[in-house]
């Protein structure tokens, strides 16, 4: 099983699970800062990096191929972290395994897409896939698609690591990845959750909002919720150093 990955340090298993727009590569700093206390792993996701696209992707074949991956990896009892996209792949596995967990983030995430007919949704997929049809690529569209995740306390350099990971993913990956958001829900699941769980979120998240994420928290026995002033969607890589300080005291306590 072949998994694109950057990784540190060594001990309790932590991993990283990024967004659509992004790869393991986004994950630097936290592997950085986080293998030096634990064995960090930024995984790519499917189609993403190193890692080999699925036959077609959907949220059970994603939570399968995560649950080989910690198996390769020799990954047990692991803390997952999950941004946005790779949010819902924890959901995923999480109501679909019964492999002990640590504890968990949920970060820039949902519990649920909608109504896959619905005009908002109909209109979120046609409002990024339309500029490929149009013959754009993700290099042309990285700059713009970075602007709209951003809060407005994101670094320089932070951008530039936003705009990098989204000009890196392949169009055939963005496609499958935009239409599988269509399929999932996991709202009935969130009660179930009985693990450590940290909900975090920008509080400029544009695509998963700060309201929406405190109510899904307030589903989750013992949930901690945190927001992150003047960072959006992608916090981790707008500003490493506020992401970081907020998962270090989640684990403190954990």
């Amino acid at each position: 099983m072949k998994i694109g990955k950057i990784e540190a340090g060594s001990g309790q298993p932590i991993l990283f699970l990024h967004g659509i727009g992004g790869n393991a590569a986004t994950w630097q700093a936290q592997i950085a800062h986080f293998g030096r206390n634990y064995r960090a792993i930024g995984l790519d996701l499917p189609g993403y990096g190193e890692t080999p696209p699925l036959l077609q992707m959907s949220f059970p074949a994603l939570s399968a191929w995560l649950h080989e991956a910690l198996s390769a990896l020799g990954a047990p009892d692991p803390i997952l972290i999950g941004n946005s996209f790779g949010g819902m792949i924890v959901q995923e596995y999480m109501a679909t395994y019964s492999e002990p967990i640590r504890a968990v983030v949920l970060y820039g995430t949902s519990p649920a897409f909608g109504r896959k007919e619905g005009d908002w949704q109909q209109q979120f997929v046609r409002a990024r896939l339309q500029p490929l049809d149009d013959g754009k690529s993700m290099v042309d569209l990285a700059p713009k698609i970075a602007r709209g995740l951003v809060g407005s306390g994101a670094l320089a350099e932070g951008i530039s690591r936003v705009e990098a990971g989204i000009a890196a993913v392949p169009t055939d990956t963005f496609r499958a990845a935009v239409h599988c958001l269509l399929d999932f829900d996991q709202r009935a699941n969130l009660g179930k959750i009985k693990i450590p769980t940290l909900v975090l979120v920008g509080e400029e998240d544009s695509n998963a909002p700060a309201p929406m994420m405190k109510k899904m928290a307030s589903k989750i026995i013992g949930a901690n919720y945190v927001c992150l002033p003047t960072l959006g969607h992608v916090a981790h890589a707008e500003n490493p150093a506020a992401f970081n300080a907020a998962l270090d005291n989640f684990l403190a306590s954990v």
